[in-house]
């Protein structure tokens, strides 16, 4: 499968991740992950354009729970190592993405299951979908028909 040996989809699999982990961890107050997603997926970047959401945040949010990122509160209250935990969770998060090898093996597992591709008709008909694929297998980007 092409996507699974697209440095790109990969690259962009990680970087949503750790977005996702900052964002729900509250290590940063903006809606990076979801500003991002939206942004990258409405400029048709086909990673997101084929696969589901859903299963990208369950994903995502597994990985999150593996990181052991909590803290006891004593450590939390101390504001002379409040920075130091926020930035020991922030390394965490983007080694974790980084310099696992387990994440390559996920990703991979996520584009080879066609069930984890985006198969709603609600969101997308079935023949935009395969236009997608072939879009995707042809060109590297996705066309969408403007009116």
């Amino acid at each position: 499968m092409k996507l699974k040996n697209d440095n790109n989809s990969y690259e962009l699999f990680l970087t949503l991740g750790i977005l996702y982990s900052l964002e729900n961890t509250e290590l940063i107050k903006a809606e990076s992950y979801s500003g991002k997603y939206t942004d990258l997926y409405n400029n048709c970047q086909p990673f997101l354009r084929l696969i589901n959401e859903n299963v990208l945040a369950k994903i995502y949010k597994n990985n999150l729970s593996k990181m052991e990122l909590s803290h006891n509160s004593k450590e939390i209250m101390s504001l002379k190592n409040k920075n130091f935990l926020y930035f020991n969770s922030i390394t965490k998060i983007i080694t974790f993405y980084t310099k696992n090898k387990r994440t390559k093996a996920i990703f991979d597992r996520l584009v080879n299951n066609y069930s984890n591709y985006n198969t709603d008709i609600d969101l997308v008909s079935e023949n935009e979908q395969v236009k997608y694929f072939n879009d995707y297998l042809k060109y590297y980007y996705i066309q969408i028909k403007t009116k």
